[in-house]
C-alpha cells in the first residue's frame, strides 16, 4: 500500500480502523443493566425476610464455634489419632513382611511403605495444624465474623472438627461429628455423620443438618409435608420442565395408577403423561390435605425422586480445614483504604479520575481467596454498609457492574430458566424469581467464581470514584471563595442545550426541566399538589397523600415518561446523584406511580 502524504487519510485505512473498532466496542448492555438494576431491587426487597433468616442460621453457626473453640482444650477425645494409630499398626506389620522379600518385590514393597506412611502422618500433620491455625484465629479475634456467617455449612463442619470426633453437644447442629477416613483412592478425608450415624449431605433452609440415606427421605419428606399442612388446600403440580422433573412426576403418577400408556416412565412429557398429569391435578383440586395424608404424599414424591449420590456425606480434605475460617486481613484493609484517601486528595488537586489505575490496585489487592472473602464483608474506607450488605438490599448499583451477566450465571448450580427460552439471560434475573438472585448473590461473594472478583473490583472502583469527586467539590468550592463567593461559569448547575436531539427525540429543554425539578426537591402537579423530598429521610412524599417514593423510583418514573426505548437518565451522570434509596428511617409506601403527573410525556 502507498503512504500518502497529502494529509488525508486513505479510505482503506478509514475503513479497516472503522472496522477494528467497531469489534472492540462490543455489545452494548445498557438496557440489560438497567433491567437487571430493577429486577434485583425488587427481588431483593421480597427475600429480606430470606436473607434475615440465612444471617440468622449464620450468626448461630459462628457463635456455637466460638463456644466450642473455647472448650477445645478440656477435650481428650480424638478420632483422627486413633484411626493414623490404627492405620500405622496395620503398616508396621506390612514392614516385617518385607524383610522377607527379595529383589524387585522388595524394593517396590519399601517405596509403598514409606508413601504409605507419609501419607498418614501427612494427614494427620495437616488436620492437626490446620484445626490449631483456625482456633487461634477464633480465639484471638482474628476470625472475619461477618464472614463466616455467610458460610454457616463450614461453620458447621469447623465446629465438628474442633470437637475432635465428639459428636457437637448443642444447637442446630447437635449429634454431627467428623471422621477420618480413607476414600477409594487411598486418600485421607474427613466426613461427617450425624444422629444414627446418617451421611451430613449439607444444611437446610433452617439451620439444621441435611442428610443423606433413609433418614434425609423421611426428613425431605417431613418437610414437604409440613408446608402442606400449612397450606391445608392440595396444591396443584407445576408442569414439569426438565426430564429428571418429568421423570419423578411420571412415577408418581403410576404409583397412583394413572395410565401413561405404553412409554410408561420414559422421562418425556408427551400427550399420554400430559393428560395423566392434568387428571391428577383435576382430582385432587380443592382436596383438604391432612397432615398424615400430605406427609404419605410427599414420602411418594420424595421416593419417586429418590437420588442414591444423596448418600454420600460431605468430606473435607485435612488440609483444607484452615478454609472454613475466614481470617482477618488488616494490610489489604489499610491498602484498599489507602486508595480511596489517595484519590480524595487526588480530587483535591484537580486531578483527574484514573478509573482503569484504580480497578486494577483493587484487583491487586484481592489476589488470594482469604483476602477477596474479608474484603467484601468488610465496612471499607467511609463505607456505611459491606459489600456483602449492599449485593442484599435494594439498591441500583449493581446493574453498573454486570458486563455481561450470563458470565455469572453460566454453570451455577440451581439458577432456573424462568422464561422457558432455553438459555439463561437477564431475563431469568427478574422481581418475580428471587431464587436466581439469592443464588447469584453467592456466585457474587464466591472467590471461586472467575466473575467475581472482577465485579468486586468495579463495585470498589465506584465508591472511590465518589470520592474522588467529592474531593473535587471540596476543591472547587475554596475556588469559589477564594472569588468572593461569586459563581463563575464554571461551577454554575450543569444544562444541556436546550434544542440539543437525544436518542428517542428527547430534547436537551426536556432533560433541564427533570432536572431543575430534582435539584429544586419539588416536582409540581397540574392538580396543585407536588412530591417534595424530605432531606432527613430522602424519600420523596405526596402532599396530599401517603404516598413516599425513593430518588431512584422518581427517576425511574421519570424514564418511563420518556419512553423505555428514549435516552437512558438512569446512566446519566448527571441524574445518578438523585437516584437514591432513602434511609432506614424512611418508611416505602411506593403507593401509586401515576400520581406524578406533570412530566414530560413520551414521544
Amino acid at each position: 500500500m502507498a503512504v500518502n502524504l497529502s494529509g488525508k487519510a486513505d479510505a482503506s485505512i478509514v475503513s479497516a480502523a472503522k472496522a477494528a473498532g467497531d469489534a472492540l466496542k462490543g455489545p452494548d448492555y445498557s438496557n440489560s443493566f438497567q433491567r437487571m438494576a430493577t429486577g434485583y431491587k425488587g427481588a431483593m426487597g421480597k427475600m429480606g425476610t430470606g436473607l434475615a433468616k440465612a444471617a440468622t442460621v449464620g450468626t448461630v453457626a459462628v457463635a456455637g464455634l466460638v463456644k466450642d473453640v473455647k472448650d477445645a482444650k478440656t477435650r481428650v477425645g480424638d478420632q483422627a489419632v486413633g484411626f493414623v494409630m490404627g492405620e500405622m499398626k496395620g503398616l508396621i506389620s506390612d514392614r516385617l513382611k518385607i524383610f522377607g522379600m527379595s529383589g524387585e518385590e522388595k524394593e517396590a514393597a519399601k517405596l509403598k511403605f514409606q508413601k504409605d506412611k507419609d501419607t498418614a502422618f501427612g494427614a494427620f500433620k495437616e488436620m492437626r495444624d490446620g484445626t490449631y491455625m483456625a482456633e487461634q484465629m477464633v480465639s484471638q479475634e482474628l476470625m472475619n465474623e461477618a464472614a463466616v456467617k455467610e458460610n454457616p455449612l463450614g461453620a458447621m463442619q469447623m465446629q465438628a472438627v474442633t470437637n475432635k470426633g465428639e459428636p457437637i453437644k448443642e444447637g442446630p447442629f447437635a449429634g454431627v461429628y467428623s471422621k477420618m477416613e480413607k476414600d477409594e483412592n487411598g486418600d485421607y478425608s474427613i466426613r461427617f455423620y450425624g444422629e444414627d450415624d446418617a451421611p451430613v449431605t449439607g444444611i437446610n433452609e433452617d439451620g439444621t443438618p441435611a442428610y443423606g440415606g433413609e433418614k434425609g427421605v423421611e426428613q425431605r419428606a417431613k418437610g414437604r409435608a409440613e408446608k402442606s399442612q400449612k397450606k391445608s388446600v392440595f396444591t396443584p403440580l407445576a408442569k414439569p420442565t426438565t426430564k429428571e422433573e418429568i421423570t419423578k412426576i411420571q412415577k408418581t403418577l403410576k404409583k397412583d395408577g394413572y395410565d401413561l400408556g405404553e412409554a410408561g416412565v420414559d422421562g418425556v412429557f408427551g400427550p399420554k403423561t400430559k393428560a395423566a398429569f392434568n387428571k391428577y391435578n383435576e382430582d385432587n383440586k380443592g382436596k383438604k390435605v391432612g397432615k398424615e395424608v400430605g406427609q404419605q404424599q410427599a414420602l411418594m414424591d420424595e421416593l419417586a425422586g429418590y437420588d442414591a449420590s444423596k448418600d454420600v456425606p460431605l468430606s473435607l480434605a485435612p488440609n483444607a480445614i484452615s478454609g472454613l475460617i475466614t481470617a482477618k486481613e488488616p494490610e489489604a484493609r489499610a491498602n484498599a483504604t489507602q486508595i480511596d484517601l489517595d484519590n480524595l486528595q487526588n480530587g483535591q488537586k484537580g486531578f483527574k479520575f484514573r478509573e482503569n489505575e484504580v480497578r486494577n490496585q483493587v484487583l491487586e489487592i484481592v489476589n488470594t481467596d482469604n483476602k477477596f472473602k474479608d474484603l467484601t464483608n468488610a465496612r471499607l474506607a467511609d463505607s456505611e454498609y459491606t459489600y456483602a450488605e449492599q449485593l442484599g438490599m435494594p439498591n441500583e448499583f449493581t446493574a453498573s457492574m454486570w458486563k455481561d451477566i450470563t458470565s455469572v450465571a453460566a454453570g451455577m448450580d440451581g439458577v432456573v430458566d424462568t422464561n422457558n427460552d432455553d438459555k439463561i439471560d437477564e431475563r431469568d434475573f427478574t422481581e418475580s424469581d428471587a431464587n436466581n438472585m439469592m443464588i447469584l448473590r453467592k456466585a457474587m461473594l464466591d472467590p471461586g467464581n472467575p466473575a467475581a472478583k472482577e465485579i468486586f473490583a468495579d463495585w470498589y472502583t465506584g465508591q472511590v470514584r465518589k470520592t474522588h469527586e467529592s474531593g473535587a467539590a471540596m476543591r472547587q468550592e475554596k475556588l469559589n471563595t477564594a472569588q468572593g463567593g461569586n459563581q463563575t461559569q464554571s461551577n454554575k448547575p450543569f444544562t444541556y442545550p436546550s434544542t440539543q436531539s437525544f436518542k428517542g427525540g428527547i430534547t436537551g429543554g426536556q432533560l433541564n426541566s427533570l432536572l431543575n425539578g430534582l435539584r429544586a426537591g419539588k416536582l409540581d402537579q397540574a392538580d396543585g399538589t407536588s412530591i417534595n423530598l424530605n432531606k432527613q429521610t430522602g424519600m420523596w412524599e405526596s402532599s396530599d397523600t401517603t404516598d413516599e417514593y425513593t430518588g431512584a423510583e422518581v427517576v425511574g418514573f421519570m424514564q418511563t415518561s420518556l419512553g423505555d426505548d428514549a435516552y437512558n437518565i438512569r446512566l446519566d451522570e448527571n441524574f445518578k446523584p438523585f437516584m437514591t434509596s432513602g434511609t432506614a428511617s424512611g418508611t416505602h409506601n411506593p403507593g401509586n406511580p401515576s400520581h406524578l403527573q406533570n412530566l414530560p410525556k413520551g414521544r
